[in-house]
């Protein structure tokens, strides 16, 4: 559903310093608010061509709107309707448009919409609605804060320069103004963008309360209203009773779900009623939508009300079972009014094809009241809006296998080799196995697989060792020799003279060098170092020996020297970047904010334009997977990078599975891309 503002008579939040259209005459137009409600007053803004000069341009009015209430990517197409007129024919006056995006409260442009556009239908000398059809926008990413500014002017070609337009804002009437409608005085004009719903005000789906504890400032409230048991209790008496949302909201694109768990009995009196309404703010209209049930009928009715009133309401028989949730939604234009045994399920009950003017505006709330007329009090409650309970599914025993079995679900990855451990680790699945301990053998054995790799020589040893890898080759029996063999190693560099030393050393490196073949000698060799002692006669041996440390005092052949001392030394350095993330499942038919905590270890994060991306564990984010975050700080003051995940409204809605969520942040010259760890969507 498009996202509709309207050229109001109220004043701009921000006003930017430049006008960025390509204007002839810049200086002396109105400043007005672009609004997601029709308000204020009718107004005008003239001003003459001022040249005769061919392709005039001239600025009337600029309408600015709020800040963005979250981030994401403005696309598609923008289309209004707006009065004008010129003041004589010879005038020839166009639209000419410019739309641009601030950076927030700044002269800086995050982006140009609709550069400059000139239009094709002359103006009329009567006041009229013109509607040049959409216009297809550059797409831009903005963050929150960011604003839309409407830059409305006309090109002309002039025969004097006294001539001039008139642009038409303002009105507050029920009707928008339409094309060739020359209502211009109470018929509000509109600026339409196919691409921003939830950008500059939140969805109904951001919505969420389970009543836990009390009634917080989310809501506005009747004294009687009260949070008792977990839910919020609303008195069923002779005084009405209502509970609606304390801040504007708007169902584009959304949903606004609840429980409905306990509803008022007739209680021997009339008039009693449990109702819910979608309505234009900030009180309850008399035009909205409603869902109401009467225990005196016994029926769900489903109404579209004008002035309160449906002349062909939409009538079920209650049942407190089937009926237990209801839900206004809105999807590809339309409004349906639902209803669901367990909130997940929905059936529509009513659909509102066309829309009107309220049923677009951005200040609508969501407002439940009860009453009755006699007969004994009672109460209705209200729970769970846009909070879906967990649902529990039994689970039969896994049966064990001997052979590799599929696995059902559709998304895989291909897992890397097993590693070699010493002991026996339990299976991350739920299917599992005994496996008894592997069996000493005299000669190699061959493993079943089908796929082997060429090993290198093998090495005689005392101690069983763990294959290190699935992957092996039939070898055969290892061969004993006298003297050493070369290593079969493709890395090599010359090595200084060894030094002894009394206590074995560990390799430094994976590095080695291929070394000749031992000799054996009748007299000690002097080694290039200063402290030398006599040795006696080499003995053969078959094996490795330690050799033993010097005795303190004596003075031999053999020279020892200390370890030089290192020239370089070097520290790992600290990462600038890191985050942190959830760890905890959440459901698959849940809407709600995805938080990464962000730290810099240079500044604020927050500074920088930030994406997020939630991908299957094992997969790095496409191009396409990347979707604009916005910053907030969490209660214990961290910032977080935060991106709306979920059915209702999110960026995006994963299946179940187990996923990881990835940021990345534009700091130039650095664009850190960082991951969390996974985390299930159940």
């Amino acid at each position: 559903m498009a996202t509709r503002f309207w050229l109001t008579n109220a004043a701009a939040p921000y006003t930017p310093a430049t006008r960025r259209g390509a204007w002839d005459v810049a200086s002396g137009e109105d400043v007005q608010l672009l609004g997601r409600k029709p308000q204020g007053s009718a107004g005008t803004s003239s001003i003459n061509v001022g040249s005769t000069s061919a392709d005039r341009d001239v600025l009337l009015h600029r309408s600015i709107s709020a800040g963005a209430v979250k981030a994401g990517t403005i696309s598609g197409t923008v289309e209004w309707t707006i009065g004008v007129k010129e003041s004589n024919v010879d005038l020839n006056g166009f639209w000419h448009l410019h739309v641009y995006v601030t950076s927030g409260d700044t002269d800086t442009p995050r982006g140009t919409l609709l550069t400059d556009y000139i239009g094709s239908t002359e103006f009329t000398t009567t006041a009229t609605g013109i509607d040049p059809g959409a216009q297809t926008v550059t797409p831009v990413a903005i963050q929150v804060g960011d604003r839309i500014v409407v830059e409305i002017g006309y090109r002309a070609n002039a025969l004097a320069t006294t001539y001039n337009a008139t642009v038409n804002y303002g009105n507050t009437g029920g009707t928008d103004l339409a094309a060739s409608d020359t209502a211009v005085t109470t018929e509000p004009g509109w600026v339409e963008f196919s691409g921003t719903d939830g950008l500059f005000t939140a969805g109904f789906g951001t919505l969420t309360d389970a009543f836990t504890s009390s009634i917080d400032s989310k809501w506005t409230k009747s004294a009687g209203v009260t949070a008792t048991g977990g839910r919020a209790r609303i008195p069923t008496t002779t005084t009405l009773e209502s509970l609606y949302t304390a801040t504007a909201y708007e169902i584009q694109g959304t949903s606004a779900a609840f429980q409905v768990p306990s509803v008022p009995v007739a209680g021997g009196g009339s008039g009693v009623s449990v109702a819910a309404y979608l309505s234009a703010g900030p009180t309850v209209s008399t035009t909205n939508l409603e869902i109401v049930y009467s225990p005196n009928t016994g029926n769900l009715q489903f109404r579209n009300n004008v002035g309160g009133s449906d002349a062909s309401p939409t009538n079920i028989t209650y049942d407190s079972t089937a009926h237990a949730w209801w839900r206004f939604h809105e999807a590809a234009g339309s409004i349906t009014m639902d209803t669901s045994p367990d909130g997940v399920t929905w059936t529509t009950r009513r659909t509102i094809s066309t829309l009107t003017q309220w049923m677009r505006v951005g200040n609508q709330i969501l407002y439940f009241e009860s009453v009755r007329t006699s007969g004994t009090n009672d109460f209705a409650e209200i729970d769970s809006v846009n909070v879906v309970a967990n649902t529990t599914i039994a689970l039969s025993a896994a049966g064990s296998t001997e052979t590799a079995q599929h696995l059902a679900a559709a998304k895989q990855r291909t897992a890397g080799i097993a590693a070699g451990i010493e002991t026996a680790q339990r299976l991350t699945g739920v299917k599992q196995r005994t496996a008894t301990l592997a069996a000493a053998v005299e000669t190699a054995r061959h493993v079943a697989g089908t796929k082997t790799a060429v090993l290198g020589i093998a090495y005689a040893t005392a101690a069983t060792q763990h294959p290190a890898a699935a992957k092996t080759r039939q070898l055969n029996p290892a061969q004993e020799q006298a003297s050493a063999a070369g290593l079969v190693a493709t890395k090599t560099r010359a090595l200084s003279p060894a030094t002894a030393t009394a206590q074995a050393q560990h390799p430094a490196g994976a590095k080695q060098a291929q070394l000749g073949a031992a000799r054996q000698t009748a007299t000690s060799q002097t080694l290039l170092t200063a402290k030398t002692r006599s040795l006696g006669r080499a003995a053969e041996t078959e094996s490795a020996r330690v050799l033993a440390a010097p005795v303190p005092g004596l003075t031999h052949g053999l020279a020892l020297t200390d370890r030089p001392a290192t020239a370089w030394t070097a520290s790992a350095a600290t990462a600038a970047w890191a985050c942190t993330g959830r760890t905890a499942a959440v459901d698959s038919l849940s809407t709600e904010y995805l938080e990464v905590g962000v730290t810099w270890s240079r500044g604020d994060p927050s500074t920088s334009a930030v994406q997020m991306a939630v991908v299957p564990l094992g997969h790095d984010p496409a191009d396409t997977d990347w979707h604009t975050a916005q910053w907030d700080t969490d209660t214990a003051g961290l910032t977080v990078a935060k991106l709306l995940v979920g059915p209702d409204g999110g960026a995006l809605a994963p299946t179940p599975g187990r996923y990881r969520a990835w940021v990345s942040i534009d700091a130039p010259p650095e664009h850190p891309v960082l991951s969390t760890p996974p985390y299930d969507i159940s």
